[in-house]
This record gives C-alpha cells, structure tokens and sequence, in this order.
C-alpha cells in the first residue's frame, strides 16, 4: 500500500506498550478480537490495573500522606497509628473509591480531603471492560452494526442531555459519568473494528486536529471532539515511523496514579508558590520514578506471573510490550 495513503491496521509500531496514545476501546477490542475467551480477557484486565492499583494504595496511605502531614508541621506517624491508613487502603482495594481523605488531610491546600482524585475513574474502565466482554460473549460484537449504533446512540444521547444531568444529584451525575466513558470507549471500539476501512491521510490528520482544537472552544469539547480526537490518537501512529518514539516500558499507568498525590503533596508546602509551569515541571519530574517503579516492579512482574505458570491461560493485552515480548 502506497505510503501516503494508508488504513489502520492493528497497532502503529511506535506505539506498542503504550498506554496514553490510544482510546482505551482500541487496544481492549484487540484483546479480545485476538483471544475471546472469558477467563483469559478478565484475567489480563486484572493484573494489568489491580496490582499497581493496590501498591498506589498503600504508598499513598503508608508514605505520601504521613510525608505530606509532616512537611505541613504534624504527626505523620500519627496519622498511621490512628488507623485511618488501614481503612483508606481498606475502603477503596475493590477499585471504586469510598474513602477519599486520610484522616481530615489534605488540608491547607487548593483541593482539600482528597488524596488520589485520579483513583475514581477505573472503576468506569472496569465496567467499560465487562461491557464489552458482554457484547463478545453474547456475539453482538461481530455483528457489524452493532458497534456503530451503540456508539452513535451513546453519543447522540450525551448531546441530548448535555447540561441537564444535575451535578449535584449522585444518580444524575453518575449517569453523566458513565456515558462519558462508555462514549470514549465506545468510539475507540469502533475505530477497531473498522480499522481496515477507515483511511488515513495526512490531509485528513490534519483536518482532524484542526476540528479538535476547535471543539475545545465549546463548552464541552467531547460534543464534537471526540470523534477527531479518537482518529488523531489511532492514525498518526500509523502514519508515523520514527523509531525514537517506540515505548520499551510503558511509565503511563504510574503516572497516572501517583501524579494526583504527589501534587497534593507539593501543594501543602512553599511549592505551591511557585508559577504554574514550574509546578508542573517539578510535579512531572517526581511522578516519573514512583512511576518506573510502580512499571518494574510491580507491573510488569505482574504481567509475566500467570504467563510463566499458566501459559494456556496467557492472554494478549492490548500490543506487545517491544521490551518483554509479552502482552502489557
């Protein structure tokens, strides 16, 4: 096929053991399209979100929030001994998150009472998971309308009621919520399962990212956004061959999970102070080694566990890792 002019097919080469660089549909519809079997996809779900998820857990509770209490001035370690470490690690290790304060800390900083408030999106992922494992056990998935209706319905249905879903009721809010992520699961599915049809050109990336950058100018970018932004994320992998850009060890998951308490952290002192930019830079460059750490040795074991003792059940989870040659 011409360079210029290609169709998506699989995962880009630069990208594999990537996790920010694509819409989480994509690589969870590969996984299944590529082994649909129940025990093997839920297994691969678990171990690539559980064990960093539970480690994030602990180190927040047993080591960034007594840090962070006695870089303000009090006890840390009375924090620990109050028990109030135990019952954060406790109330959230089944993934949705009941408990989001340790004691009364944060305090003093810019977004009190919360310590991980990236947390409480996995549990949208998870049940994005059992979704679309639902759709392959009951062989909706291989039917070909079924993909594009639920994504343009979840879509359409989002804009109907944009604005109307109160946030201050719970119900209301969740449903808001959850057609939030099934619409950006759902459209990275679709992207899936008609990779093969679907062009991509340069002209079109590039008109693509230009209806992005408009849509943030709306109130909610996911009205219009969603769908170039989606296309943007899957194609340029495609397009693009540069093999600098190729991930040997996936850091994306770490620094999601560690970014959010390790900022509450820094807010509770003089840090906070400092211009925006600077933050965020100092942020970023402290996040990065929990991350390597949360990916080799945690992670990534993880991931070679069940494949070592039990390779019938070795599922693929989305591309292969270029640096272990194992799913990620």
């Amino acid at each position: 096929m011409a360079a210029h002019r290609k169709r998506i097919r699989g995962t880009p080469h630069h990208t594999r053991g990537g996790r920010i660089l694509h819409p989480v549909g994509y690589l969870i519809a590969g996984s299944w399209a590529r082994r649909p079997d129940w025990r093997a996809f839920l297994l691969a779900r678990a171990r690539r979100i559980l064990p960093g998820f539970w480690v994030a857990l602990l180190v927040t509770a047993f080591v960034l929030a007594p840090v962070g209490v006695a870089l303000q001035g009090s006890d840390g370690w009375k924090l620990i001994s109050s028990g109030e470490s135990v019952s954060y690690v406790a109330q959230n290790a089944a993934l949705y998150i009941f408990q989001h304060s340790i004691g009364n800390t944060p305090s003093g900083v810019p977004y009190p009472g919360v310590w991980n408030g990236s947390l409480w999106t996995l549990q949208w992922e998870a049940f994005c998971y059992l979704g679309l494992l639902a759709l392959g056990l009951t062989g909706l998935l291989a039917r070909k309308w079924v993909v594009p209706v639920l994504t343009v319905g979840c879509w359409a249905l989002y804009v109907a009621l944009q604005g109307r879903l109160d946030a201050d009721s719970f119900v209301l809010s969740r449903m808001a919520d959850g057609l939030r992520f099934a619409l950006l699961f759902l459209v990275g599915v679709l992207i899936f399962t008609i990779g093969r049809r679907l062009p991509v050109t340069w002209p079109i990336v590039t008109l693509a990212a230009a209806l992005f950058v408009g849509s943030l100018f709306l109130p909610d970018y996911r009205t219009l956004g969603v769908w170039p932004y989606a296309y943007l994320l899957v194609s340029v992998g495609a397009l693009t061959k540069v093999r600098w850009l190729t991930m040997r060890n996936d850091l994306s998951y770490g620094l999601y999970i560690y970014a959010f308490p390790i900022q509450q952290v820094m807010a509770g002192t003089i840090l906070a102070s400092l211009p925006v930019a600077a933050f965020a830079g100092l942020a970023v460059a402290s996040t990065i080694p929990l991350a390597a750490a949360s990916w080799f040795f945690v992670e990534k074991p993880s991931s070679r566990l069940f494949t070592q003792r039990r390779p019938d059940l070795a599922p693929t989870v989305g591309p292969l890792s270029s640096a272990t040659g194992e799913p990620r």
